[in-house]
């Protein structure tokens, strides 16, 4: 048996990839002490490259798909040997932008509103303009009442929503809503806000009930647990396919300018061009024009959330 065993493991396997070795083999045994007996430093040499290609692919794991801004300039000059405040910045790069936005949204609706009249300024009709436009999107899905009880919320979403993905196109600046957090936490904007009107308009058991589908006999309030339940994760999903929906299509917008603005540059290189192309420049306004709808789908999509909680009396 103990032959017959020693006869398979020195035969050859079908497959080419796996070989049996005989440790009773004279040269398997010189194989492995000369191995065993090779020196230390040889063994630390050949990991030395790995741990230096190891650190080189962490500094390199940030991929770049979109033109250059201001802090991302900023921590490649100043902050590259400096991991906690490149790592700082990078995390603070999509608030800093967004906190611009506000703050020109806040220097407008100052500017527009400090001295109200009849024959409005050009800030006044920027202003009445966009509040305007803002009421032809919502009232058509919540009546001229909710409308305007709902409209400091919904119109500001709008501008601010608006103001961040055309910061996009502004050269050295960033569109925050290209990151995933800044669109979630839009999304939970909206849910939060949802959630306070739908127990303010229905009052807790109001609330309750609209979740559970409004059950008015006995088949109704059968199936009352399970449409509960699925309401409630159709709640949680809504702000997470918002901020998804949101969040791709401006980083497909950033990636799309990205791709033209390289290929322009990279011509001065492989070509006899003296100058870059802009072949991103005719993708700018599709970039606007996306952008706007974008902030129209969200917004529109609020409106929606909000509608859908209103009490049946007084729903248009």
């Amino acid at each position: 048996m103990s032959e017959n065993t020693a006869h398979n493991t020195q035969e050859p396997s079908d497959n080419p990839e796996v070989q049996f070795i005989d440790p009773a083999d004279p040269h398997t045994q010189e194989y492995l002490q000369s191995d065993s007996n090779a020196p230390a430093h040889t063994t630390a040499g050949a990991a030395a490259p790995h741990g230096d290609e190891g650190d080189h692919d962490a500094g390199h794991d940030e991929h770049i798909h979109e033109v250059p801004n201001a802090i991302m300039l900023i921590r490649g000059m100043f902050f590259k040997d400096n991991p906690t405040v490149n790592d700082a910045l990078k995390f603070i790069e999509p608030t800093f932008f967004s906190l611009l936005a506000a703050v020109f949204m806040g220097w407008i609706a100052w500017k527009g509103t400090r001295q109200l009249s009849l024959i409005p300024g050009k800030m006044q009709n920027v202003l009445e303009i966009m509040v305007d436009s803002v009421m032809g999107l919502i009232v058509p899905v919540m009546g001229e009442k909710h409308a305007r009880k709902h409209l400091p919320f919904l119109g500001s979403l709008f501008v601010f929503i608006w103001l961040n993905n055309m910061m996009g196109l502004i050269p050295f600046f960033k569109a925050p809503t290209s990151m995933f957090q800044t669109t979630l936490a839009l999304g939970l904007c909206v849910f939060l806000y949802v959630q306070f009107h739908a127990i303010r308009m229905n009052g807790l058991w109001g609330y309750f009930h609209h979740l559970m589908g409004s059950p008015k006999n006995a088949v109704g309030w059968a199936l009352a647990p399970l449409l509960f339940m699925l309401e409630i994760v159709g709640e949680f999903v809504k702000p997470v396919s918002l901020a998804l929906r949101l969040f791709g299509n401006i980083m497909g917008e950033d990636i799309l300018l990205f791709v033209f603005a390289t290929i322009g540059v990279s011509m001065v290189f492989i070509g006899d061009i003296p100058v870059p192309i802009p072949l991103q420049f005719p993708f700018f306004f599709l970039a606007l024009m996306a952008g706007t709808i974008q902030a129209m789908v969200f917004t529109l999509l609020a409106t929606i959330y909000v509608t859908l909680f209103i009490p049946h009396e007084h729903g248009h």
